[in-house]
């Protein structure tokens, strides 16, 4: 497997593109005597259809912990009724001008595909979700495909989106199945690996016990220590598998800020599979913060998809092996480890989501639809709330932040847990 690597993601537009803004949307400017900080902000009901009609009265903002004045907050509906651009005011030389860019009424979407989460079997079904999404999608938004960890390092986002459900055609599944002396599953390896004495003696008992005479016993002495020894190799080979698709996903976001405007990115994986417990490995805690720190600094949010189809690969003739000891509690085996198989996998993607401002949806085989036009649904309408900070908060550095609906019943709030301020008198 090839080690986690940096590269740089272009962009290009084909007949695509936002509405000029000062800054990227955290950092939008207002003038009215105080400048206030820009903090995008979805309110929608339990079924995803976004609230009208709330003012800055119906929202309270902390910053740090601190609460900070909501001055304003205003409702962008899309369709937009005054087109954008896509191009970021920063680049304000005539030779970083690009003049080819038109300008879009709708939303910008990047659809994200884990390739290394799913295996060759899995991939197809979920593109054929993801084309049936394509041809729901309204003729204004644009959007682009990026595959990682290995993909094209280019980001085309485009109106013309048959475009993408050809380049969905070019993805392969790239997850290969650990392949040790033992036979265990991804938590029980976790587990292990944390001194979870529990999980060990249940692998050990169905890998190194065997029934002599009605009695079980170990009779290699050295397997309890080979079963240790290949626990901690598995943990490593999933911390370089979560390494290579946080190096992905962190790589686009660090680049989405070349473009203006909010983006909406749709994460599609098989699951980052993470420890939950405090020191357990594999450790993806530091690199969830720094995704949402890229997420507030781009102004996108990330939707994880988790296109969950471990039932159907469990009995699929390509599945791994599965194994159940004659020593083995018959409370811990192989096929019961599979739901902690499942919340781990899950738990990498439900940071992601939470630090970016997004959700984390579990999508089981056949059900992809509901979930897409959910994503649709919830990012048609969003609130621009115009947030006073103290000078404090004016360093230049990207903060914490909490925003609660006030008074609104049935109210679920989306906004991104960190915000870029720029300094005092940029």
């Amino acid at each position: 497997m090839r080690g986690p690597s940096s590269r740089t993601v272009l962009w290009t537009a084909a007949a695509a593109a936002v509405l000029p803004v000062a800054m990227l949307a955290q950092q939008v400017t207002f003038r009215s005597g105080v400048e206030l900080v820009a903090v995008d902000t979805q309110v929608v009901d339990h079924d995803g259809q976004p609230i009208d009609n709330l003012a800055s009265k119906n929202f309270q903002v902390w910053i740090n912990g601190q609460p900070r004045k909501v001055v304003s907050a205003d409702r962008v509906q899309y369709p937009l009724e005054q087109p954008r651009s896509l191009v970021p005011s920063f680049f304000n030389e005539p030779e970083q001008v690009r003049t080819d860019v038109p300008e879009i009424r709708g939303r910008v979407i990047v659809l994200v595909v884990d390739e290394m989460s799913f295996s060759t079997q899995a991939l197809p079904s979920v593109i054929q979700t993801a084309k049936k999404f394509l041809a729901e999608l309204p003729a204004e938004d644009v959007i682009g495909l990026y595959a990682y960890p290995f993909g094209p390092a280019r980001l085309d986002l485009t109106h013309y989106h048959t475009a993408v459900g050809v380049a969905l055609n070019r993805l392969q599944g790239l997850r290969q199945n650990y392949v040790g002396e033992f036979i265990m599953t991804p938590s029980e390896a976790i587990d292990i690996a944390a001194n979870d004495s529990f999980a060990f003696n249940s692998v050990n008992q169905r890998e190194c016990m065997v029934m002599v005479k009605n009695v079980c016993t170990v009779i290699d002495n050295n397997c309890p220590h080979r079963l240790r020894a290949e626990a901690d190799a598995y943990v490593s080979y999933l911390e370089t598998q979560s390494a290579e698709s946080f190096s992905g996903l962190r790589d686009l976001l660090q680049h989405l800020a070349s473009i203006s405007g909010p983006k909406t990115v749709m994460l599609l994986s098989a699951g980052l599979t993470t420890a939950d417990r405090v020191g357990g490995r594999p450790d993806v805690q530091s690199m969830m913060a720094v995704a949402g720190k890229y997420a507030a600094a781009a102004d996108a949010t990330v939707y994880a998809l988790h296109m969950d189809n471990s039932f159907f690969e469990t009995y699929s003739a390509n599945a791994p092996p599965t194994k159940s000891g004659e020593c083995q509690d018959r409370q811990s085996n192989m096929y019961s480890s599979q739901q902690r198989d499942g919340q781990l996998s899950a738990f990498g993607l439900e940071r992601v989501a939470a630090e970016a401002g997004g959700e984390y949806f579990h999508v089981t085989a056949g059900t992809g639809e509901t979930f897409f036009n959910r994503v649709l649904k919830e990012t048609s309408a969003y609130y621009l709330l115009g947030v006073q900070p103290e000078p404090i908060d004016r360093d230049g550095r990207v903060h914490f932040i909490r925003v609660k609906a006030v008074d609104v019943k049935n109210a679920v709030v989306r906004a991104r847990q960190q915000v870029a301020i720029p300094r005092d008198g940029r």
